[in-house]
Order: C-alpha cells, then sequence, then structure tokens
C-alpha cells in the first residue's frame, strides 16, 4: 500500500485542480475559442475559393462581428447543462459559420456574456474540473512513488535531472485517462451549438475516428510533457531553496511554504513553462477541436489526403501566421494557466499536512 505522504500528495492535488480549474474556467473556455479559431478559418479559406468575388467587397468590420458571434455561439450553447442535453436559447443564425482572423479576448468574453449570461462561462466545468482533478492525482501520486524509487537507485541523490525525467514520466501516466476527457470536452467548447451534452460529444468523436477519435493530438504531447515537468521541477528547487532558507533564518526546520510563497513560486514556474512550450499547445487544441480534420491533401500540397498530423499543423500556421501565428490564444492561456497552477499549487502545500493527519488517523482506526 502507498505510504501516507504519497496518497496526501495525490489527494492535495487533486483537491486544488478540481477548485482551481472551477474558479478560472471562464478563461479557459475564452482561450480555448481562440486557440482552436484557425481551423475555422481553413474552412473559410476553402469557401473562398469558389465563392463569387462579389464576397471580397464585405467589409473587415462586419466580418469581424460576424465571426466573433460565431465562435462565441458554441461557448454560448454549452451553457445548458452537458447531461440534460437542454439547449441554450438561440439567436438566430447570425454568423453561423464565418470567423475573423483576429479575436480577441474581450471580444469573445463579450459575445459569451450577451448570448448566454454568466452561465456561458461554465458549459462543461463539472468535467473539465474531473479531468483536472484525475490529472493532477495521478501525476503527483505517479511523481511521488517514481522518486522515492529513483532516490533509492541513486544513493539517496535526486537532483535537476532525475526530477526532469519523473515528471515526464507522471505526465505521461495519466494522458491515457485524461486526454478523452479534454478531446470531449473541447468539441463542446467548439461545435458551434451542435453538441448540447457530454454524450453527443463523446458520440461524434467515437463516429469520426473510432476509439483513437478520443486521443486526437496526443502526439504533440510528445513536447507538451515537458510542461508540467519544468514547472513542477522549478517549482521544487525554488521551494527547497527558500524552505532551506527560512530553516537557516529561523533556527528551527520550515517544512511548509506560506499560501503566498506557494502561489508566486507557483506563477513563476508555470509562466516559464508556458512560453516554452506554447506553440504545441495551440496545434494540440486546434486538432482536437476540428471534426473529420484538416486534410494535408486538401491545403498542404500533399497527395493521399491523409489527417493532418501535429508536425503538418505547425508547419502550415508557422507559414500562413507567422511567429505571432504560433502564439495566437497566449495571453489568456498565460493567465489562467499561470493563475491556476499557482491556486492550484497553493491549496495543495496548505492541505497537504491536514490529509496526511486524516490518512494517518484513518488508518490507525
Amino acid at each position: 500500500m502507498a505510504s501516507p505522504e504519497v496518497l496526501a500528495e495525490a489527494l492535495s492535488a487533486a483537491e486544488g485542480g478540481a477548485i482551481s480549474t472551477a474558479v478560472l474556467y471562464p478563461l479557459e473556455v475564452i482561450k480555448t475559442v481562440i486557440q482552436a479559431s484557425k481551423t475555422k478559418e481553413q474552412k473559410q479559406s476553402r469557401q473562398a475559393t469558389t465563392t463569387a468575388a462579389t464576397e471580397d467587397e464585405q467589409t473587415s468590420s462586419a466580418e469581424g462581428e460576424r465571426n466573433v458571434a460565431a465562435a462565441a455561439a458554441a461557448v454560448a450553447a454549452s451553457a445548458a447543462d452537458p447531461l440534460s442535453g437542454e439547449p441554450a436559447p438561440e439567436e438566430g443564425d447570425e454568423g453561423s459559420d464565418e470567423d475573423s482572423s483576429v479575436l480577441t479576448t474581450q471580444d469573445v468574453a463579450k459575445e459569451i456574456y450577451r448570448r448566454a449570461g454568466l452561465g456561458g462561462f461554465f458549459g462543461g466545468v463539472q468535467y473539465s474540473s474531473l479531468q483536472s482533478s484525475l490529472e493532477k492525482s495521478i501525476y503527483f501520486y505517479a511523481y511521488s512513488t517514481m522518486k522515492g524509487v529513483v532516490k533509492v537507485l541513486n544513493g539517496g541523490r535526486f537532483g535537476v535531472r532525475e526530477n526532469l525525467l519523473v515528471g515526464y514520466l507522471s505526465e505521461v501516466v495519466h494522458l491515457p485517462v485524461t486526454v478523452p476527457i479534454e478531446v470531449v470536452v473541447t468539441r463542446i467548447i467548439t461545435s458551434q451549438g451542435r453538441l448540447k451534452s457530454w454524450t453527443e460529444a463523446a458520440k461524434e468523436v467515437l463516429k469520426e475516428g473510432g476509439p483513437s477519435g478520443l486521443y486526437k493530438g496526443i502526439p504533440a504531447y510528445g513536447v507538451l510533457c515537458l510542461k508540467p515537468a519544468i514547472q513542477y521541477t522549478l517549482f521544487e528547487q525554488l521551494r527547497r531553496g527558500i524552505l532551506s532558507l527560512l530553516s537557516r533564518r529561523r533556527g528551527v526546520p520550515v517544512r511548509a511554504l506560506s499560501a503566498w510563497q506557494a502561489f508566486l513560486l507557483g506563477a513563476l514556474s508555470r509562466a516559464l513553462a508556458t512560453l516554452i512550450i506554447f506553440p504545441w499547445i495551440r496545434v494540440r487544441k486546434m486538432l482536437m477541436a476540428q471534426g473529420k480534420g484538416v486534410r494535408e491533401g486538401e491545403e498542404g500540397g500533399r497527395e493521399g489526403g491523409k489527417e493532418a498530423t501535429v508536425l503538418f499543423t505547425l508547419q502550415k500556421t508557422l507559414r500562413d501566421e507567422g511567429v505571432p501565428g504560433l502564439y495566437r490564444g497566449m495571453a489568456p492561456e498565460l493567465t489562467r494557466g499561470v493563475l491556476s497552477a499557482a491556486l492550484m499549487l497553493m491549496i495543495k502545500e496548505r492541505l497537504y499536512d491536514f490529509n496526511k493527519r486524516m490518512l494517518l488517523r484513518t488508518m490507525r482506526t
């Protein structure tokens, strides 16, 4: 059986993950719409080649208004309870298939609120919180377990290299469980109102790609698994240094950070990791959001019409939009991600001792 320390790590992380995700879910909805928007633009680009030249006479401002409405329509529709299947109020077919070249955080947020009120920012929050809770608990359970094994095999040494390796492998462990949940939640958010429930979204994903469709975008995790590895390695190294410094200053062992110390260290470590890995984050969202997918033969000039890959999507985004395109949606991702990581680590740090005491008490009875 796992030790109380390992179980307390996993339980504290699960609680922190669920709470931080629920609190910051509106930012998750907004950044998902923005990051996935290129998929809709590609559809429009293909349609534009067969339309009359008079289409070009539309003003850019009118396009922007319609496109923000289209991007936000998916989120407004998910305001209904995903389990109940009750649709959100409809407002005609305004902007049903159009996109803007630039979707700003402010414009998307305004459109979501206009269409569905505050409820529009929380469609699918229960599933996203479940995903985060599972992800964090499995990650920290695996991390604590492997850390103990490595220290035994390595004579008690656990440096930066070991930390990065164990962090990377711990992230890989939870993917079979959490990626399908993320794929379905992303499909609900970006479906432009077609999908009103969890079961509808899951059935559509399975119909289009079979069981493998639930793991669309997973090749990007070859790189994305570095993000938590970098983030938590930075956090642990800084945490260790601060606790050591505080212990020397106070003359007594200090075993836990204060709430604000944990919050600030979590924010800093997440910000640095996100800046490094973000292009792969955006490509993953694009692949998860698309229906049957952008075909390489359709837009990439290749034969065979194979499903677009992570590398193909990354290269095409760079070619079409330049380096800034790789970082579209980074502002809400950075804001949400930094606050989420900081809040999660703060909650985890403060709940660890309490959970450990409760587990020890339970084991003794």
